[in-house]
């Protein structure tokens, strides 16, 4: 990624085909107990960016994500490797889970 050409930002293409739902079930299911996440038709959303929401967009990797020497694990998708994801996302912003235990009399709200 040491390509002087390349700009400000590195654009890497995966070769899966997912919509934006199987992105959002997939996430929750690594971090929740899979609740099923409901999906709203075009026509039940009313947000004035509901335009971009739907784009599909084909993007074409950046010259440095083509080299043979880039070394890149996530070729297969996002949804695939997300154990691997999200084991580096917590590892880099130092997460860890924690045990809480919450106690009271009864009545207090802690039951």
């Amino acid at each position: 990624a040491s390509d002087k050409t390349a700009g400000p930002y590195l654009i890497a293409v995966d070769k899966a085909r997912l919509t934006q739902a199987d992105i959002i079930q997939g996430i929750v299911d690594q971090i929740s107990n899979k609740n099923k996440v409901p999906v709203l038709s075009a026509e039940e959303v009313d947000y004035g960016f509901k335009d971009v929401l739907m784009l599909d967009l084909i993007m074409q990797p950046s010259a440095p994500m083509q080299d043979e020497s880039f070394q890149w694990w996530c070729k297969q998708g996002l949804l695939k490797n997300l154990d691997r994801v999200a084991e580096e996302f917590c590892r880099c912003r130092n997460l860890r889970p924690i045990k809480l235990v919450v106690t009271g009399p009864p009545g207090s709200g802690a039951e």
